[in-house]
């Protein structure tokens, strides 16, 4: 120990041995992408060579000087359980040296909705450059603990270094996702976790310690969101049996239309980091309980079980993020084709309702719009048996509200009272959407 603690300190000591001034500039506050050293407190510049005995500019130098003695300074104090200090260390290279650096466009973490979003929001690079501090001075603490060998503490006192690691992020993350919830007003979505782990996968290789952190992390994290056992639970079941169990309690009591908006949510979020196969799975699984819901009602209700085959018009907010998920991979076409067909039987079934209570002109207008928007060729197409039969369902209709099929101006007002907007002719006016959106109704409320 005592020989890694000299060779790591080595560099390190200098505010606290004072044998070296300490290069730190004043810790103002200031934004981290655009503050810099005070070059007054920088050390004095000097000459020196790298080890492949090329000549180094003298200011670059002076800085890897500086940053490699505050990073030996967190080792040291991390190895002596004197967290805060390490963490201070740390801290000032990931702001001095590195923030500047790497500012990001929001572009890189967020989907942008125009093209002016990636200039007008912009993300600080705090994240990135503690990313990229802490995995540097984790791989410098293991080299040099190594170097040490028997005289060292050994590669176990690395876990100590990285449980420091795993706070720091979380920390900087958590922060950063705070200013990053900001943006969502400005159309972007997100979270902390899955945003910090897909950069963590662009920055860091696939071995480096930081990225397995983020990527274990946010692994939890998901878990948690699809209701699967976690690491931890998976290690230890008999411990975790009384957690499990009232993690279902609170599942239990937790309103279904909430949840499935957080699983829809989630999903989103999930496939707009690229994870489309975890959101297929979660966007399924509601799509689930939502039918089982569906189906406890009726029974409660005393009304017969649906018919085979047809589809709840309450699943509609479930099959339309499922045909988003789907539309993002090419590989899914024939699941996209499918789900596409359940969004038409769905759409049938409101009609049928709304025919129920003596609105055949609601009912002509649902099918008429969902039969043009499904119709076009980038969907279904005219040809398909579903838009097929959502078109002859349609004709019926506007028979039955006594409307004439050449009666195009009858069958625009139809259109333009269920779209709440008047729509082109041919067209299907985000109709389909629009019904989603009326059982979604009662959620909204709720979270307002």
């Amino acid at each position: 120990m005592a020989a890694t603690m000299t060779s790591i300190r080595a560099l390190a000591p200098a505010r606290r041995t004072g044998r070296v001034p300490s290069p730190r500039p004043p810790r103002a506050s200031s934004s981290c992408s655009s503050e810099a050293p005070n070059r007054e407190t920088s050390p004095p510049s000097s000459s020196s060579s790298s080890s492949d005995g090329i000549r180094e500019r003298e200011p670059v130098a002076g800085r890897r000087v500086v940053s490699l003695a505050a990073l030996a300074a967190a080792a040291a104090a991390a190895l002596d359980n004197a967290y805060g200090v390490a963490s201070e260390d740390l801290d000032w290279v990931a702001r001095y040296e590195l923030s500047a650096l790497h500012g990001l466009d929001a572009s890189l973490c967020f989907p942008a909705v125009s093209e002016g979003d990636g200039d007008k929001n912009r993300l600080k690079g705090t994240v990135t450059a503690t990313m990229l501090t802490l995995s540097h001075w984790i791989a410098r603490a293991k080299m040099n603990i190594a170097s040490a060998g028997d005289a060292g503490p050994g590669l176990a006192a690395v876990s100590a270094l990285e449980e420091l690691a795993s706070q720091t992020l979380s920390r900087v993350a958590n922060a950063e996702g705070a200013s990053w919830k900001a943006m969502y007003l400005d159309g972007f979505s997100g979270d902390a976790v899955t945003r910090t782990a897909a950069t963590a996968r662009v920055l860091l290789e696939e071995d480096d310690v930081i990225r397995l952190i983020l990527e274990r992390t946010e692994e939890e994290h998901l878990r948690k969101l699809m209701n699967q056992p976690t690491l931890d639970e998976e290690q230890f079941p008999d411990r975790e049996e009384a957690r499990r169990m009232r993690y279902r309690a609170e599942k239990d009591a937790e309103p279904l239309a909430e949840r499935l908006w957080a699983m829809r949510n989630s999903a989103a979020q999930l496939a707009q980091s690229g994870a489309r196969a975890q959101a297929r799975t979660m966007l399924e699984e509601a799509y689930t309980i939502r039918i089982d819901d569906v189906a406890k009602r009726r029974e409660a209700s005393g009304l017969e079980p649906a018919p085979p085959g047809s589809v709840a018009p309450e699943a509609l907010p479930e099959l339309l993020a499922l045909e988003e998920c789907f539309r993002g991979e090419p590989s899914w076409d024939k699941e996209l084709a499918g789900v596409r067909g359940q969004v038409l039987k769905a759409v049938r079934a409101a009609a049928a309702r709304s025919l129920a209570m003596n609105d055949a002109k609601r009912a002509a207008a649902l099918l008429e719009g969902a039969a043009r928007e499904y119709g076009s060729d980038r969907k279904l197409g005219a040809t398909h048996v579903s838009v097929a039969k959502t078109r002859e369902a349609a004709d019926e209709a506007w028979r039955a509200a006594g409307i004439e099929a050449d009666d195009e101006e009858a069958k625009d007002a139809a259109l333009a009272s269920v779209a709440g907007t008047p729509v082109p002719r041919g067209q299907g006016g985000g109709i389909v959407m629009k019904l989603g959106k009326t059982y979604l109704e009662e959620l909204e409320i709720r979270r307002k």
